[in-house]
């Protein structure tokens, strides 16, 4: 049909007295139109970006109208275009009122009257030869001798299915009447719209006209096909229409359409020879709508229609092209009204399987490539089927740890994993979901006392999974608390070597004492000064292991993130170090000290026993 756009030409050549926008506004609105300077009609053109609004007209004296007024208003409509005529309107300033609704602006332009042109009524009725006699009348006060026309009949219930049934020019201002053969328009309810133009110049005049219903009943028309086959592969989203066992000889060409509620997917005229066509339709789609017609003699017949309705009935595999290794199997989902077999093809291997109401087969991959035909016959008309490739997943994804820490020992509270995984889409660490960025992760973990272990479990889109388990453990810093602290048990091997070493000096000098009192002749000698080094030397042990210890722990990674809990505890911590390694080397020279005595007191004593 024409476009109705070309109108809009009109601006640009005609004698415009006014253009201009409306005000824009989310809700209605009104604003000034013109003025009348005196009693005279005022055409408007309006023009829309998204879609055709109502446009109310305000007088002067305050009394609305809009295009249902037609004693006062003439209306044309077309593509986001509207014209209206105020007839005879009152002199004063005339308002609109409006409302944007999807549009941004609304323009508008005051039109010379006389450059017009107005439709004024189209009848039609059928006649008994296959015809149809039309009347119409379109006025205009242009100079223009004569004016274009052109008649099409649509479909009442599909505005899409329309024909050009009439094409010729006549003069403005006067009725005009034609007989029209619509032999080659098939059966039904139709409407009459009349297209009338003429040019000024670069631009085109028109305006357009639609009639009431009639019923054309075609008694040389085609018989409609009997049927067509309809394959539906759901999971690849694609129908086959074949009608081979259905065409006729004396076919002369074929119409084809497809649609998806308001969306069209296929809507072609084929020659004699196509008997099938292949459309794509989208998988999420819940019916399909296919349609076919046939010429014969120069006429099409009515439309066969199907509706495949995918709510009701379908075959797919919903695990796409891939499956994981971790499942291994190839769902078939199903659904059917009335009990069906589904014949099953994989690698080969053949079967069939009763089904009714929906549910699933289970089958395995066992090939790396898993070549799958299924099939079910809805009716003696609809086949569902399945067509495709499997490819069996194998490798799951790969889970690295950035800092190593498996098996390390903490002495804080938390410790933090960072790791990275190649081809997982979903990760989880003790079932908690834990976000990918990148394909790298970071988790907080908290520690108890004691060993942690950590499952890190990675999952692909085939849900393949690998599995990582981490083991921290934890331990107080002073080796039996929850945390370090210096309190008195902290310092008790300390006490123990200050205390055996004052014992020691006591002993030693209570020993001295009385050995210079029996001018060391005492028989107990060797015995007072072995028990003394074994005194000095555990005291010595102890503060050296207590230094060695101290030292290992300062010196260790551990000892760092002990200091980020406490730096009192930690410069404590050193400290007592520091004062068990002074108390070792004390105690040190003390023991040498006392081994040099007995060392010396037994040589004496040797000396003293040997014979003269």
């Amino acid at each position: 049909m024409k476009n109705k756009k070309s109108f809009l030409l009109f601006l640009f050549a005609i004698i415009i007295c006014v253009f201009a926008a409306l005000p824009v506004s989310a809700a209605s609105k009104q604003a000034q139109i013109f003025y009348a300077y005196s009693e005279q009609d005022v055409v408007i053109l309006f023009s829309f970006d998204k879609e055709v609004v109502d446009i109310t007209f305000i007088s002067p004296s305050g009394d609305k109208y809009t295009k249902a007024d037609t004693e006062k208003i003439d209306y044309a409509q077309g593509e986001l275009w509207a014209t209206y005529r105020v007839k005879s309107a009152e002199q004063g300033q005339w308002y609109v009122e409006y409302d944007l609704k999807s549009n941004s602006g609304i323009d508008y332009s005051i039109i010379d009257e006389n450059t017009g042109i107005w439709i004024q009524y189209l009848d039609a009725s059928v006649q008994e030869n296959n015809s149809l006699l039309v009347e119409f009348e379109a006025d205009s006060d242009s100079r223009k001798a004569y004016y274009d026309y052109t008649l099409y009949a649509i479909n009442s219930f599909d505005s899409n299915d329309y024909s050009m049934i009439a094409r010729g020019f006549t003069m403005p201002n006067e009725a005009y009447s034609c007989s029209v053969d619509i032999s080659a328009l098939p059966s039904g309810t139709y409407y009459l719209r009349l297209e009338a133009y003429y040019y000024e110049g670069d631009a085109e005049i028109f305006d357009s006209f639609s009639s009431e219903n009639f019923v054309w009943n075609n008694t040389i028309e085609p018989i409609a096909m009997e049927n067509f086959d309809i394959t539906i592969d759901f999971t690849e989203g694609i129908s086959t229409m074949d009608w081979s066992d259905y065409a006729k000889w004396s076919d002369e060409k074929y119409y084809v359409t497809a649609s998806c509620g308001d969306e069209v997917l296929f809507d072609a005229e084929l020659e004699k020879d196509t008997k099938t066509m292949q459309i794509v339709f989208p998988k999420d789609a819940d019916s399909v709508e296919f349609t076919i017609k046939t010429m014969k003699n120069g006429i099409w017949s009515a439309k066969t229609i199907r509706k495949i309705d995918f709510t009701k009935e379908y075959l797919y595999t919903p695990v796409g092209a891939v499956v994981g290794y971790g499942s291994g199997q190839i769902e078939l989902r199903y659904k059917t009204t009335n009990p069906a077999q589904i014949h099953v093809n994989l690698n080969g291997n053949e079967g069939s399987f009763p089904v009714e109401n929906d549910g699933s087969l289970f089958f395995d991959a066992d090939s790396d490539i898993n070549t799958v035909y299924a099939s079910f016959s809805a009716d003696e008309h609809t086949t569902y089927i399945i067509d495709t490739e499997v490819y069996l997943d194998k490798y799951p994804p790969t889970i690295t740890l950035i800092d190593d820490i498996d098996g390390k020992t903490f002495y804080t509270d938390s410790a933090v994993i960072l790791g990275s995984v190649s081809d997982a889409v979903r990760l989880t660490i003790n079932q908690t979901e834990t976000e990918l960025a990148d394909s790298t992760f970071s988790y907080t973990a908290n520690l108890n006392i004691g060993e942690n272990i950590f499952e890190i479990e990675a999952y692909d889109v085939n849900n393949n999974a690998s599995k990582m388990l981490v083991t921290l453990y934890r331990v107080p810093a002073d080796g039996k608390s929850g945390a370090f602290s210096a309190t008195w048990k902290t310092y008790i091997p300390l006490f123990a070597a200050l205390t055996a070493s004052i014992i020691i000096f006591i002993l030693c000098a209570v020993f001295m004492k009385k050995n210079a009192s029996t001018a060391g002749k005492s028989k107990h000698t060797q015995v007072y000064l072995i028990f003394f080094d074994i005194i000095a030397g555990c005291s010595d042990a102890i503060c050296i292991w207590q230094f060695i210890k101290r030292y290992l722990f300062s010196s260790s990674r551990a000892f760092l993130d002990f200091a980020e809990t406490s730096m009192v505890n930690a410069a404590n911590y050193l400290m007592l170090q520091k004062v068990f390694g002074i108390a070792a080397a004390i105690l040190s020279i003390l023991f040498i000290i006392l081994l040099l005595m007995t060392i010396i007191v037994l040589k004496k004593k040797k000396k003293k026993e040997e014979p003269a």
